[in-house]
């Protein structure tokens, strides 16, 4: 690992910022996922800035197919700060393709958005034209594909009943007849 992924981790800001004024980084580091995880799970603005304008891809995806607007809705980013990030990244990042991109739960970041009950990110998210009421699978220990929507995570998932109510009363908004199951 190098010096400028070894400063992201372990959140030392300013000597990651030294390291990338200074241009004391190989153009590799910037091509590994793990920076750009490190980078949306610290919030730090200008340090995302400056990777950027260093030449971090924002597009890339992890090794549990995450991007970054994923990870962002697991932080819990509030929409200000996502929304500057996404204004920066809009020219060379296809965010309505990033929007609507899978990990490896078959579920968007509109749908970690839900899930995590940052329902105000997940309205920001919308913009980039999600389908909210899009079917999702998995496949059970028999080999049998599980087909469910996000109303229907959200009932079975969710053991904070308040944030279940308001997970539903969120998905309603969109249709009053959201599906809890694809039958």
């Amino acid at each position: 690992s190098s010096a400028l992924h070894w400063s992201c981790k372990n959140h030392a800001f300013d000597f990651a910022s030294t390291i990338i004024q200074e241009r004391l980084y190989e153009k590799d580091d910037l091509q590994c996922c793990r920076l750009l995880s490190d980078v949306i799970s610290s919030r730090n603005m200008v340090l995302a800035t400056q990777l950027f304008k260093a030449g971090l891809d924002f597009s890339m995806v992890d090794g549990e197919n995450k991007n970054f607007l994923h990870l962002a809705a697991e932080q819990g980013w509030t929409v200000a700060e996502l929304e500057v990030l996404c204004d920066l990244v809009r020219s060379v990042v296809d965010l309505n393709t990033l929007a609507k991109g899978l990990d490896h739960k078959h579920q968007t970041p509109f749908d970690t958005s839900v899930l995590r009950g940052h329902l105000l990110l997940a309205d920001f998210l919308t913009r980039f034209g999600v389908d909210v009421n899009s079917e999702h699978f998995y496949w059970d220990s028999f080999g049998i594909r599980m087909t469910f929507t996000l109303m229907g995570m959200c009932l079975q998932g969710t053991s904070d009943e308040v944030l279940k109510l308001r997970q539903i009363q969120y998905l309603f908004k969109f249709d009053p007849a959201f599906r809890v199951s694809s039958s």
